[in-house]
């Protein structure tokens, strides 16, 4: 067979050696690394020709070949992690069967919700414990009436609606992905949820009308800002201050504690870049919370 080489002594201990620098560097579990390193080593005749011929496996990795190799592939899954939808189409087919399941029974809209949400890394690394980040932030703000979710990704899709159900009249979600306004959509319709909306948005735009305006004119009585203000200071720092007039009483603002793509404990940093964006909003620390991979700050009006 075509590929029956990498079943060989010498691919195979190369493999595990690829693997395992993947496993220690980044965030992939391991038969998602193996399957990638094969993949790209099936794809790479030159190393193909390399490994056949030579026996000796210091040899083989001191190769401008192998070394290519293998840094072509750490970009490759770097990348790949670093993107919050790694499968678009078949996001896309779910989203899709979600906008039809009207009259649906609540467990169903709720397992292909959570399917969605899964398939977006920043909500996927809070699915674990999402019962207990809603309850730590529920204890420290009042039941709003309006919420605002900015930069909202698919978080909508696993929030906890029914905690809120006796106050919650507004939940206005804004994107820029367009998937994930039509996922929050979708299942603003399947659920017949008339508080929920989402709507696309750029923070290039700043607070539209549309954006910004709920019925009775005022602002939003709470903010979500989940792991958007490290982005937004990492890609566009100078749009920091759109976000520090964000229209809403109440923030509620998060960081990552560890990297997206790589097992690196970031914590201080994004700690960091939250306190300057606390002082450039000129709000205060109401209070703290510690949820999983996540920490968050209460801000409010000084």
């Amino acid at each position: 067979m075509e590929n029956e080489w990498l079943d060989g002594d010498a691919a195979r201990a190369l493999i595990d050696e690829v693997v395992a620098t993947l496993l220690r560097r980044y965030r992939i579990d391991e038969a998602a690394a193996r399957e990638a390193v094969r993949e790209a080593f099936a794809a790479n005749a030159g190393l193909r020709q390399v490994v056949v011929r030579e026996v000796s496996l210091a040899r083989i990795m001191r190769t401008r070949v192998y070394k290519d190799a293998v840094a072509n592939l750490r970009r490759g899954v770097y990348y790949a992690l670093r993107r919050y939808s790694a499968d678009v189409a078949h996001q896309r087919d779910l989203i899709e069967r979600l906008s039809n399941l009207e009259s649906a029974a609540p467990e169903t809209i709720e397992a292909l919700a959570l399917e969605i949400a899964a398939t977006h890394a920043s909500t996927r690394e809070r699915l674990a414990d999402r019962a207990g980040f809603y309850r730590q932030i529920f204890a420290l703000i009042d039941a709003p009436r309006a919420i605002l979710d900015v930069g909202s990704g698919m978080h909508p899709l696993v929030f906890p609606f029914p905690h809120l159900k006796d106050t919650l009249q507004i939940y206005r979600a804004i994107d820029r992905d367009a998937a994930a306004v039509a996922a929050v959509n979708a299942l603003a319709r399947a659920t017949g949820a008339r508080c929920l909306r989402a709507v696309r948005w750029d923070i290039r735009e700043a607070w539209t009308p549309e954006i910004a305006g709920i019925p009775d004119g005022g602002r939003f009585d709470v903010a979500f800002l989940f792991k958007l203000v490290s982005v937004v200071s990492r890609q566009q720092p100078e749009l920091l201050r759109v976000l520090a007039e964000t229209p809403a009483k109440v923030w509620v603002v998060t960081g990552s504690k560890q990297s997206l793509t790589k097992r690196q404990d970031i914590a201080r940093r994004e700690r960091s870049t939250l306190d300057e964006f606390c002082e450039l909003a000129g709000r205060r620390i109401a209070s703290e919370f510690d949820a999983g991979e996540e920490f968050g700050l209460i801000l409010e009006e000084s």
